[in-house]
């Protein structure tokens, strides 16, 4: 996990980036819990995957250093627009939501 943030939407943006291709990274969107209005079979695990989150790294609107920590990240696929955010896929490809965020080594 290179680094995140909390978006002005709620969402919590994380980089995350291949330790063994630096120059390869990939975004990862953990939804603000009250925006899942539609019923999903997800919704429960990312709220609590996002009560985690939060309680562990505490995002703030500030860029926070993710330390480096590897992951493993699980979420759904989603070709989002490109608009130049940082960290994204050359393809435009994201975890969105993410899913699972399992911490490998601190």
């Amino acid at each position: 996990m290179l680094f995140y943030r909390l978006e002005e939407d709620g969402d919590v943006h994380i980089v995350l980036q291949d330790p063994d291709d630096q120059s390869q990274t990939l975004i990862a969107e953990l939804p603000d819990p009250r925006d899942l209005t539609q019923p999903s079979p997800y919704s429960t695990q990312i709220a609590e995957l996002r009560r985690v989150f939060d309680r562990r790294w505490a995002p703030s609107s500030s860029r926070k250093d993710g330390q480096r920590v590897l992951v493993i990240a699980r979420g759904i696929g989603f070709f989002d627009k490109r608009h130049n955010a940082l960290g994204a896929s050359p393809t435009g490809i994201e975890l969105h939501p993410l899913l699972e965020l399992r911490t490998i080594r601190p």
